[in-house]
């Protein structure tokens, strides 16, 4: 949609995908773009506009390890609209930004404050994920990519997750808030509405992929019957089987990189990544005494989650 910023038009998100981290949402991200209604922009999944805007990132903070855990956020509205103007004037806008769920009630103000309370916002897409599980990947996600190096029981430690977040470290880092979904689900229901969300579990969306893409183009409004291709799974977790083979093709920068960029498609670039992470990636099972501590951590949500999509979650606490 087209909003009047200042003295001009310009294109804003029909729809976010915001969450939950490590529930899907990149592959879905890649699924969408492929239909030809709806424009994503490439290069910037998760922008963190509507979450991070006017915010002063923490690329000098000696306190913060992994500063380029940032190089993605745009606080800027001129940035963030730049990213919409390729958009094709048939084509609805999005963009996928898994912190919008974690960090509701600030995503919720910059939503009110850019849309206006005339048009609605934005429709919202969520996918949910066992958080006992969701934690896990994520951990291990942070694990392959070099941004965690402490054992699970001391990352996940609340004391630790305090200290870390009060130092100026990204949010991401909040491995256990990252998998409270309740409140949130309530405050966007609230903010803009039952029938502008759409929830999705990650159960539903791994055995049927194509179903659910179906699903989404319906709630958008755009052709349902596009089957993109769902062939690939983008961002799978667990351990490197060969890490120096992760670290030289992901890590770092050299000519060849910035060549490939270049020459080749986003997407195309896309699926070969991770079609050599996954394959780089062996999955690490969860000692149990963990997954039932973090079961009773998350049994309170998960019930509250339960009454407000009417779905039966007790395979979540199995």
């Amino acid at each position: 949609m087209k909003l009047d910023v200042g003295d001009r038009k310009c294109n804003v998100p029909d729809f976010l995908i915001i969450g939950a981290a490590k529930s899907g949402t990149t592959s879905l991200y890649f699924y969408l773009r492929q239909h030809p209604s709806i424009y994503m922009p490439p290069d910037v999944k998760e922008p963190g506009f509507l979450c991070f805007t006017g915010r002063s990132l923490p690329e000098s903070n000696p306190a913060h390890p992994y500063p380029d855990m940032w190089k993605s956020a745009i606080v800027n509205s001129e940035a963030y609209f730049s990213l919409f103007v390729p958009a094709g004037e048939d084509q609805l806008v999005g963009e996928a930004t898994t912190e919008y769920l974690y960090l509701a009630g600030q995503t919720i103000a910059t939503i009110r404050s850019l849309y206006g309370g005339g048009n609605g916002g934005p429709k919202l897409v969520t996918m949910l994920r066992n958080p006992v599980d969701r934690l896990w990947s994520h951990y291990w996600m942070f694990r392959r990519d070099g941004y965690e190096r402490l054992p699970i029981d001391e990352a996940i430690d609340l004391t630790m997750i305090r200290r870390r977040l009060e130092a100026g470290w990204h949010p991401s880092y909040d491995y256990i808030g990252y998998g409270f979904y309740a409140r949130a689900i309530g405050d966007y229901r609230k903010a803009f509405g039952d029938n502008r969300m759409k929830v999705i579990l990650y159960e539903d969306f791994k055995n049927d992929p194509r179903a659910v893409c179906a699903e989404i183009f319906a709630f958008l409004g755009v052709d349902a019957g596009f089957e993109p291709d769902t062939s690939a799974t983008y961002n799978i977790s667990g351990r490197l089987r060969y890490p120096w083979l992760h670290d030289l093709l992901f890590c770092r920068q050299f000519v060849l990189k910035d060549f490939a960029r270049w020459a080749a498609p986003y997407d195309g670039l896309q699926w070969l990544k991770h079609r050599i992470i996954g394959w780089n990636c062996e999955k690490v099972r969860m000692p149990e005494p963990l997954k039932r501590k973090l079961q009773d951590i998350y049994r309170e949500d998960i019930r509250a989650v339960e009454e407000k999509l009417s779905r039966d979650l007790s395979i979540w606490l199995r």
